[in-house]
């Protein structure tokens, strides 16, 4: 089976390539380019930690957006988590 052209094999790998480029990643992709496992972010998800999620059909996506919002929350929770320890 192909994709445009790309064999099923070849269309995966270019589009992990592409990540980074991308609008919204799929929770794998998320935990890789934040530097966690599927686990933890389920673990974050559970405490209200996470980011924000959307779904699309029967995939769970995040966003650029959601991601940059999350990243600015943890930062200044530890920020601020810093301060109060000093």
């Amino acid at each position: 089976m192909t994709t445009d052209g790309l064999s099923v094999m070849e269309w995966r790998a270019a589009s992990a390539a592409s990540a980074g480029d991308r609008d919204a990643y799929s929770i794998p992709e998320w935990c890789r380019r934040n530097g966690f496992s599927p686990s933890f972010f389920f673990k974050l998800q559970k405490k209200g930690l996470g980011p924000r999620v959307m779904r699309v059909g029967r995939r769970t996506l995040v966003s650029r957006e959601a991601n940059d919002e999350w990243r600015r929350e943890r930062e200044a929770a530890s920020a601020s988590s810093v301060t109060e320890a000093v």
